[in-house]
């Protein structure tokens, strides 16, 4: 599995961790190729795979591409190795894919001109806005939406009879004190102005995220809240568990989830795009006139997609099932037919050559900026 940083709780790092978790459950040994990770995210993949993992940021490791029954890609990042490999064999044993997390963070998109086209087995967007972005790169793999999903294990936490004791203070909000949990790793100025607010109107406001209490957001957690304050992934969550979700951040957001708003949320990925943002006052009067109803919480097919179990275990029986030149653009599939045919490697030793040069670049620039950005926040400490 390969991504360009893994230092912290947030966005690629969690949706890393959590397929960690998910292939250590499912009997696999996962190695780890990043450009930055630290002890403490190392700390989190040892707590889930029970120590039998290996990770690297060294990207001439000496990696060997048919060890492996699926290689994982995320940010493009494919270690030197493995280009190298690719640009000497006609056919490999691994399945390859790629995950597309974002809409606008240009490390998501196929900066390796034309490799996912050539090697990728199954490539996955989190979003129909992510979906609409690939188009522009032309990518004819077999493409499907992968709705940013988590474990299974959340499920468990989904407590009928916690469920009704949150209506119940819901349908009462004006008399009794509600649980309120913040997460976000941007809390925006109006947010936080809206929270004091919040206080002093009886309820009881918590916040989870960077430059707050730094943890990672678990099952346990969210249920003790009544309502959840976030954008994201942590939206999946709270669906699983059966939380009213008002869903606002730095990009705006729609206010309370419900069934007439959840479509055009989903569209954009939980983000809060496409909705505008708020003031301080507005957010406040949302949580004061809240009235709740059924609206506010989803029935089990739309919380299906939210499980990486379901949803990934499927795919990869599909991807067992199919041969390795299956793709739905056909004539892809037939370039990697006559590949296959005449013995011509997936890609040449000059586009391996390209792309070790591109990643190096990115790497040593990705590498200085968290260097001086730590630099930073040191000199700031003192």
């Amino acid at each position: 599995m390969t991504t360009n940083h893994f230092a912290e709780l947030a966005g690629s790092e969690m949706t890393l961790l959590e397929h960690i978790e998910y292939f250590s459950n499912e009997g696999y040994f996962v190695e780890i190729f990043t450009n930055h990770y630290s002890e403490f995210m190392v700390s989190q993949v040892a707590e889930v795979t029970q120590n039998k993992f290996f990770i690297t940021s060294d990207a001439n490791h000496d990696f060997f591409i048919n060890n492996y029954d699926i290689i994982w890609i995320q940010h493009q990042l494919i270690p030197n190795k493995i280009l190298d490999q690719l640009s000497e064999v006609k056919s490999v044993k691994p399945k390859f894919i790629f995950i597309h997390m974002s809409s606008f963070v240009h490390l998501e998109f196929p900066w390796l001109y034309n490799i996912e086209n050539r090697i990728s087995d199954l490539s996955l967007v989190i979003s129909d806005e992510v979906f609409n972005i690939l188009q522009n790169y032309k990518i004819s793999t077999n493409i499907q939406y992968y709705r940013n999903p988590t474990n299974k294990r959340w499920l468990h936490y989904s407590n009928e009879e916690r469920k009704k004791s949150t209506i119940n203070n819901l349908r009462s909000i004006s008399s009794i004190e509600i649980k309120v949990l913040v997460v976000s790793n941007h809390i925006p100025e109006e947010v936080l102005s809206a929270v004091d607010i919040l206080r002093q109107n009886n309820f009881v406001v918590d916040i989870i995220g960077r430059g707050f209490k730094e943890i990672r957001v678990t099952p346990e957690i969210i249920s003790e809240y009544d309502i959840v304050f976030t954008i994201g992934k942590t939206v999946q969550y709270s669906i699983l568990l059966d939380r009213v979700v008002y869903c606002y951040d730095h990009f705006g957001g729609p206010g309370f989830l419900n069934k007439n708003n959840f479509d055009k949320a989903k569209f954009h990925n939980f983000s809060g795009r496409g909705f505008g943002k708020k003031q301080a006052d507005e957010i406040v009067n949302d949580f004061l006139n809240f009235v709740y109803d059924d609206s506010y919480h989803f029935d089990e097919e739309i919380k299906n997609e939210f499980i990486i179990d379901y949803k990934l275990g499927d795919l990869l029986k599909n991807l067992k099932q199919s041969k390795k030149t299956y793709i739905e653009n056909k004539f892809t599939s037939f370039v990697r037919y006559i590949r296959k045919l005449l013995n011509i490697p997936y890609i040449s030793k000059l586009d391996a050559l390209k792309a070790k040069n591109l990643l190096e670049m990115y790497r040593s620039c990705y590498r200085t900026y968290e260097h001086y950005k730590n630099l930073y926040e040191s000199l700031k400490q003192k």
